[in-house]
């Protein structure tokens, strides 16, 4: 390196004889150009006139241009290889505390809205119990009645008559029957209600005795085949 060679003080570069700004960041050359670059930490370099100044003061001692931002003086720093500063412990702590309190909220807002689509997703069978075999079909009873014969005259009003109920439904039950008495030309007639006091099995029958009042004492004129016994 021959005598008397200038370097730039901002970046290091070595200066052509006579240049007023470095070719290699464009900074003014300082008077004393020929400080190497090592002698830039803790100094500031006015970008004014160039003059070197203490890195504590905020402006030029020579020109009074304010000196340069600290931005600037780390980005210096780095480019001549010094190391970043670094976060204190405090600061590590408080940007961890940061970053778990920020992930606290996220899975507290998240977990309820996954809990809910999932009871969405199941609330299509969860909600209805499936048929058993009992509860699909518990049957129901169903009759089947007929009279016994043509029934006995009791006195020119009453006639008594005998009709038989088959259980042809599914479940046992007790049945409610409708006995109705006509004469052929249906002058006379007779109705009445009977309901049975025990219950029928299923495909079982029992028998029932009615007496029935016909109208205008006409007990002796019914025709059983124009009669009917319905049992509900």
């Amino acid at each position: 390196m021959a005598t008397g060679t200038a370097y730039c003080t901002s970046c290091g570069r070595e200066l052509l004889d006579g240049a007023k700004f470095c070719g290699g960041c464009r900074a003014p050359v300082s008077p004393s150009g020929d400080v190497p670059p090592k002698s830039l930490v803790g100094t500031t370099y006015c970008t004014n006139c160039g003059t070197a100044n203490s890195d504590r003061r905020p402006s030029c001692a020579q020109c009074g241009h304010p000196l340069t931002s600290q931005a600037n003086l780390l980005a210096r720093g780095l480019r001549d290889g010094h190391d970043a500063p670094r976060l204190s412990v405090t600061g590590r702590v408080l940007l961890i505390g940061c970053a778990s309190f920020v992930l606290l909220l996220v899975l507290i807002v998240l977990i309820p809205i996954i809990i809910g689509a999932g009871h969405r997703r199941g609330s299509g069978t969860a909600g209805t119990p499936k048929p058993t075999a009992s509860s699909q079909d518990q049957g129901s009873p169903a009759y089947q009645a007929s009279f016994e014969g043509e029934g006995v005259v009791l006195d020119p009003a009453e006639r008594r008559v005998l009709f038989y109920v088959t259980n042809i439904g599914t479940a046992a039950g007790a049945p409610s029957c409708t006995v109705t008495l006509n004469s052929p030309g249906g002058t006379y007639h007779g109705f009445d209600i009977f309901k049975g006091d025990k219950e029928i099995p299923p495909g079982q029958g029992e028998n029932f005795t009615g007496i029935i009042t016909v109208t205008g004492q006409g007990a002796a004129y019914v025709d059983m085949s124009a009669s009917t016994v319905t049992c509900e």
